[in-house]
């Protein structure tokens, strides 16, 4: 019984691993990977309307900025976002957004010279916050297709654990929140993610 034991929770285990394909696949593609904090901030002034993640009926805005970090040399050419999910701890649904059509971001490498990359897009919500949402959030489910300059799309979802809220200190001055309506960061945990698909860029 124990050895049967064993083999179920290692079967649980390979289905965590690479495949060898995805393995092949960070090793010469280079996906990304989330950094450290998720920043948001209203953006209603600055909208596109048909380049939005949203609820339908939505009337507030965010912007949703990540950095993050490729894997090897910098191969991605562009990202486009799918949906975002949010679950708290008793794995409900706080939030689900997503597009039948992948919504582009704004990907730029290299922010000011500081080494890092990062993405950002604009979410829609029907009479919330999305930062009062992440601060209750402890997993997103964040689905992209990142571009390669291979012309390789990965559709990719993203598994972020959340460790809550980053309070500033009263006695700092935070130039960022002065700039930014609302701003709000969250700090990651951990991040995982799966390569759901893989297909040549025909365009």
């Amino acid at each position: 019984m124990d050895i049967y034991r064993q083999g179920e929770k290692q079967n649980e285990i390979n289905e965590t691993l690479f495949k060898k394909d995805d393995v092949y696949i960070t090793n010469n593609y280079s996906l990304i990977d989330i950094g450290n904090r998720i920043t948001t901030f209203n953006c209603d002034e600055d909208i596109d309307v048909n380049n939005v993640l949203q609820q339908e009926g939505s009337n507030k805005f965010f912007r949703f900025v990540m950095k993050v970090s490729d894997y090897i040399n910098k191969p991605m050419y562009k990202a486009d976002v799918y949906s975002v999910i949010a679950k708290d701890k008793t794995n409900n649904t706080l939030l689900d957004i997503n597009s039948q059509r992948p919504v582009s971001t704004d990907y730029a490498s290299n922010i000011l010279d500081r080494g890092y990359n990062c993405v950002s897009f604009d979410t829609g919500l029907k009479d919330g916050d999305i930062g009062d949402v992440l601060a209750r959030t402890d997993k997103l489910y964040i689905t992209l297709d990142i571009t390669s300059i291979f012309n390789v799309i990965f559709t990719v979802m993203f598994i972020v654990k959340l460790d809550g809220e980053k309070i500033t200190s009263p006695d700092t001055v935070d130039e960022d929140a002065m700039k930014y309506e609302n701003l709000r960061r969250f700090v990651k945990h951990s991040s995982v993610f799966k390569i759901i698909d893989k297909k040549i860029d025909e365009e």
